[in-house]
């Protein structure tokens, strides 16, 4: 190789093309960078064969017979779903939900993995079948619009979920409808712009209007116009407290005399000036030497069972049920 002499090689990592002297590099130096790797050192380069002679001898180093690579035969991966690899996609899923660290897309990927499929086969069996999006028209978005809010101020939480159950009605992808909704809430005053003290002040009118046996259907508004905040923001933050009991289900129940004593300490909680420094069901857990989740779940079956006082029992056969927000 002659002085200075470079050769044109690619990256078998990014696939760019590079210039090095030797002609057998295979990653260029921006992966060896970004990957940690040893760069090939000029020791490791064949040596030349006057290296393996012998001292006063001309005769050549036995050269290495050539060999064939048998290849792995690679097994196909399966493309259609049939039952059983739904079971078993279902079942691994259930495992790799429990892990925070994990995205979705990351779950996805190992499955398919571990099953030998296609990610777009996993999908499906969590998912359900990919729908083809909808052009959205002016009508179609406020139809969206609409059948959320009506969710939200029935406080009726479908079983599949509510975004899920718009795009199910409107033969919607569920990315359409989520889409169409995080961008109607990024235009409005929405609950998500309100400080912990405001959502604790709705929290206080709530309570003080249901317990007076004012209509349910009235305190959002009433609420709204007492503490200068929008209607929906107070339909928002009420919908809060009246969150899915399914998200505390497997919470084992507290002994009576302990949930009377949260309920208790919740009625004091709503005289405060302010919230505590801390989160209600954390503050209140240590003091009664519960989880958090179970503080949680006395005040859901707390709040509905003072609801159900104040509205009529058909208003709420369908609300407040075991579905997801």
């Amino acid at each position: 190789m002659g002085l200075g002499m470079t050769f044109r090689c690619t990256c078998e990592r990014c696939g760019d093309i590079f210039f090095s002297p030797d002609r057998r590099a295979k990653t260029c130096p921006k992966c060896i960078k970004r990957y940690g790797l040893q760069k090939r050192q000029e020791t490791q380069a064949r040596p030349p064969a006057s290296a393996h002679a012998k001292p006063g001898t001309n005769a050549r180093p036995a050269q290495r017979q050539p060999t064939t690579a048998v290849p792995t035969k690679r097994k196909k991966r399966i493309e259609t779903l049939t039952e059983e690899l739904r079971e078993a996609i279902l079942k691994a899923y259930e495992k790799y939900k429990q892990d925070p660290n994990l995205k979705l897309g990351q779950i996805h990927a190992k499955i398919a993995a571990e099953l030998n499929t296609k990610r777009q086969i996993v999908a499906e069996a969590i998912h359900g079948p990919q729908i083809a999006p909808k052009p959205l028209t002016p009508e179609l978005r406020q139809e969206i619009i609409s059948r959320y809010q009506q969710f939200v101020q029935r406080l009726e939480r479908p079983e599949a979920g509510r975004r899920k159950t718009i795009a199910a009605e409107l033969g919607l992808p569920l990315s359409q409808v989520a889409s169409v909704l995080r961008e109607w809430k990024s235009q409005i005053p929405d609950v998500s712009h309100l400080t912990r003290e405001q959502m604790f002040q709705i929290e206080k009118a709530y309570w003080h209007h249901l317990q007076s046996g004012t209509p349910f259907e009235d305190i959002p508004k009433i609420v709204a116009r007492e503490l200068g905040f929008t209607e929906w923001q107070v339909l928002r933050r009420i919908d809060m407290l009246h969150d899915s009991f399914s998200k505390v289900a497997d919470a084992p129940e507290p002994p009576p005399e302990i949930r009377e004593a949260i309920e208790q300490a919740y009625l004091e909680y709503l005289k405060r000036p302010a919230p505590p420094p801390d989160s209600l069901h954390s503050t209140l857990a240590k003091r009664f030497g519960v989880t958090p989740k179970q503080v949680f779940r006395v005040l859901l079956e707390y709040r509905r069972r003072v609801l159900q006082n104040n509205r009529q029992p058909a208003e709420l056969q369908n609300s407040l049920g075991m579905g997801t927000g």
